[in-house]
């Protein structure tokens, strides 16, 4: 069920295996891990070496590995902290923290807080939107790397939200047609029906109403 999620995922470097070449689809990451996770997806891979240093949590220190992604994951709204100054960054992440995540990275702080905010108003637009397609997860239990995965992977062609009104006291926000796949990775999707076999010659891909030539 998550066959696809950890292909497509593996391929743009977002989630990657050990070093045997095994994804562990049934353990777990840590909150440093699910941060790193979230930036390269909003394309800031490049970007959070610049920002590796000081973080404005006393567990992570500047020289952290994770450095650089948690202070752009904090920049971007898309983590806050255990709101004692603390982001536990060794802790393993919960089912409903690695959607918080993913929501607010998306744009949908704004919504999120008008159904109810942290947990709830979260994982009401993970489900609205798509997020949470199948998955299974229990608020309050570590997300499994296969669990993660899908999340990550429903989330690359979500309509992202931006506030779309800059006036005192009449903010609003909007889905926009911006993705994390097209808009902060790049890539275009295609999806082809292959009308002829390696036997024949040449080869031909009908995409997007255009014969290829293979």
């Amino acid at each position: 069920s998550y066959a696809e999620s950890v292909s497509v995922l593996s391929s743009l470097g977002l989630m990657i295996g050990d070093e045997q070449g095994n994804f562990n689809p049934d353990k777990t990451i840590t909150r440093a891990e699910a941060a790193t996770i979230i930036v390269r997806a909003k394309g800031l891979e490049d970007a959070a070496a610049g920002a590796k240093g000081a973080t404005q949590f006393t567990d992570v220190a500047a020289d952290h590995w994770a450095s650089g992604y948690i202070n752009l994951a904090c920049q971007n709204g898309i983590v806050a902290g255990y709101g004692d100054g603390t982001f536990g960054p060794e802790d393993e992440v919960t089912y409903e923290q690695i959607t918080k995540m993913i929501v607010a990275a998306l744009g949908y702080t704004p919504m999120a807080n008008k159904q109810g905010g942290y947990p709830t108003g979260y994982l009401v637009i993970a489900s609205q939107k798509g997020i949470a397609k199948g998955t299974n997860g229990q608020s309050g239990e570590p997300a499994p790397r296969a669990t993660v995965a899908r999340l990550l992977y429903n989330s690359l062609t979500v309509n992202m939200m931006e506030q779309t009104v800059y006036s005192v006291g009449a903010e609003e926000y909007g889905e926009v047609d911006k993705t994390l796949l097209y808009d902060y990775l790049d890539i275009d999707v295609y999806e082809g029906i292959v009308t002829a076999t390696y036997a024949t010659t040449p080869n031909t891909v009908d995409v997007n109403n255009k014969t290829i030539t293979i």
